[in-house]
């Protein structure tokens, strides 16, 4: 005998909130650790003002966003440092990186 809709919607029903559970409790259970804090300093400071200064002259995004959104910034953490990449809306990057301190 085929079931009813309703019936089909009720195992349905129950079969999302058993899903919901596990996953919110997997979500409990992750340990996402520390924040993690990037910053420029010495002569990756030195290097990003050095570009910044050339490139703000000639960068046809220059008067783009009010708080100067169209600089970002890239940190790759590697097994012996963390890489630096300054990048542009307008598609210029430059590798900052002192490889120095690694």
């Amino acid at each position: 005998m085929s079931n009813t809709f309703q019936e089909n919607m009720s195992r349905f029903a129950k079969s999302l909130r058993e899903k919901q559970e596990e996953l919110a409790e997997r979500d409990r259970n992750l340990d996402t650790g520390p924040a993690k804090n990037f910053t420029l300093e010495g002569y990756e400071l030195h290097l990003f003002e050095e570009w910044y200064a050339d490139h703000v002259q000639k960068c046809p995004l220059r008067d783009t966003g009010a708080v100067g959104g169209a600089i970002g910034f890239t940190f790759t953490p590697t097994g012996i440092g963390v890489a630096v990449t300054v990048h542009c809306s307008c598609g210029s990057e430059k590798n900052i990186t002192d490889y120095e301190s690694w």
